[in-house]
């Protein structure tokens, strides 16, 4: 199995395929520059147009 740093992309029914994702973000948009919204110290609450996504291991956010 290989490993995607964001997870895999899913099909129209919703099952994982064998493709990384490009961004942890939906329809693979940009990530917000500036922001981290992770658990760490500096982190930086998202603009109510966005959504925070966090890592499992808070890698990214």
């Amino acid at each position: 199995m290989i490993y995607c740093q964001y997870g895999f992309q899913r099909d129209s029914n919703g099952h994982s395929m064998c493709v990384c994702k490009k961004s942890p973000c939906d329809k693979e948009e940009s990530p917000l520059e500036d922001y981290f919204c992770g658990l760490s110290p500096n982190r930086r609450e998202c603009p109510s147009t966005h959504q925070c996504t966090i890592a499992p291991n808070d890698a990214y956010a």
